[in-house]
């Protein structure tokens, strides 16, 4: 088997391996699903979306399965001008107490809320969503609750312009792998043979 081959199987393992695996995403999906239908029946001018490696596509399984887990991100954002950013935290942070489901298995972080699992948790982000459809998300330090500027959707879309520009250079480079190849075989036989 060429050597070009060999390391292209290589990768497709290596991909195979640090992927989560097909249980792990259907337990996100089902999150997301059972956390949208929870805010879902709560508000109705909030919108809701992965973002981070889940969204991304990136999203690997933990090094040491048997102490670490794996996280996703989860975007809550209130569609208000007017919503201030302890409004928004401590809106979300009301809904997951009020529920049977959540109330036992959430923490604070600065920017986030927690949803702790066995082998997994949700980082819910909180945010707003202005009328130029801007996305503040929500932070905290010792002053209080502030907004920051994020734009998780123009960063996928980046993130998808770079992913293809690295497919086509590890394209060309598998190109001049098997070029390579191709000139070393040839000098050994030249060689081999002396013409």
């Amino acid at each position: 088997m060429p050597e070009s081959q060999e390391l292209s199987l290589f990768y497709d393992q290596l991909a195979k391996e640090i992927q989560l695996s097909q249980t792990a995403c259907s337990t996100a999906e089902r999150e997301f699903n059972s956390l949208t239908s929870l805010f879902d029946n709560e508000y109705d001018n909030v919108k809701m979306f992965p973002q981070g490696s889940y969204s991304l596509g990136t999203t690997i399984r933990p090094l040491n399965a048997d102490r670490d887990d794996f996280d996703v991100d989860f975007v809550i954002a209130f569609m208000d001008d007017d919503i201030g950013p302890s409004d928004v935290k401590e809106n979300i942070g009301d809904v997951l107490s009020n529920s049977n489901r959540y109330k036992d298995k959430f923490s604070e972080k600065g920017r986030a809320w927690t949803v702790n699992y066995n082998n997994s948790h949700i980082d819910i982000v909180p945010a707003k969503i202005n009328s130029a459809e801007d996305l503040y998300i929500t932070d905290k330090n010792d002053q209080g609750y502030f907004f920051i500027k994020s734009n998780p959707k123009a960063f996928k879309n980046g993130f998808k312009i770079k992913e293809l520009s690295i497919k086509r250079f590890m394209k060309k480079l598998q190109n001049l792998l098997n070029l390579f190849i191709l000139i070393k075989e040839e000098l050994y036989c030249r060689k081999r043979f002396k013409f």
